[in-house]
């Protein structure tokens, strides 16, 4: 990947994420991301892989705008990556920064970060210019029904932010839930995907497009929306 940034780089790169990114990742996997940060600039997207053991990690840093990991995570459907996990943190100070992480399903040796910059870079213009995520289209497996929970989690200050999507696995189904997310109006703030035995588990920490909390109404809303859009997907 690129030269890895100074220490004090990567401390100030590390000290403008949340504390949950902080506790989440190694000072090491930190100087991968800063790095990707740094090369950015003035570009929509810049894109890093590296290994983190036996997985590679498609790094993003991208400009925060709604529908920006929705996007991103369409364009990586489009380009044949299948995502085991992935998490999405904003970065706080004048940047108006995402960081995306997304950790690839088995040996896929084909990733490529030049290429994908310019997928990435692409469908973030696209987002700029008020297109529709359903612009690029992940491809969805029809593996019949699947039990599926839906449901917002109480957070530590009492809030109703998180959605929680559980059900079974399937090809694109992260790149549709975003989707839909973002046609419905409202932002991801921060995002946890994973997978085991066939299982998904995600959850998408919310926030109406001007950053208002999603009250009550909306959550239903959001929630049957959700539902369909996974009952498609089956």
């Amino acid at each position: 990947m690129t030269d890895t940034p100074p220490s004090e780089h990567v401390e100030a790169f590390r000290a403008s994420l949340p504390p949950a990114y902080r506790k989440r990742f190694s000072l090491e996997a930190s100087a991968e991301h800063a790095a990707v940060a740094s090369a950015r600039r003035t570009g929509p997207a810049n894109v890093g892989v590296y290994q983190d053991g036996g997985q590679r990690v498609v790094c993003v840093v991208a400009s925060d705008k709604p529908g920006a990991f929705a996007q991103t995570t369409a364009a990586l459907a489009a380009c044949g990556l299948e995502i085991a996990s992935a998490e999405t943190f904003v970065r706080s100070g004048p940047l108006d920064e995402s960081l995306q992480l997304f950790w690839i399903e088995g040996d896929q040796r084909h990733v490529d970060a030049p290429d994908l910059t310019e997928t990435i870079q692409a469908a973030l213009l696209g987002v700029d210019r008020g297109s529709s995520t359903a612009d690029v289209v992940a491809k969805r497996s029809k593996r019949g029904a699947f039990d599926t929970r839906v449901r917002f989690l109480e957070a530590e200050d009492g809030g109703l932010d998180t959605l929680e999507v559980e059900t079974g696995d399937r090809s694109g189904l992260l790149a549709t839930l975003t989707q839909v997310l973002f046609a419905a109006g409202v932002q991801i703030v921060r995002a946890q995907i994973s997978t085991h035995e066939g299982r998904v588990s995600d959850r998408f920490t919310l926030a109406e497009r001007d950053g208002r909390a999603i009250d009550a109404a909306r959550r239903l809303e959001l929630q049957v929306t959700v539902l369909k859009a996974v009952d498609l997907a089956s």
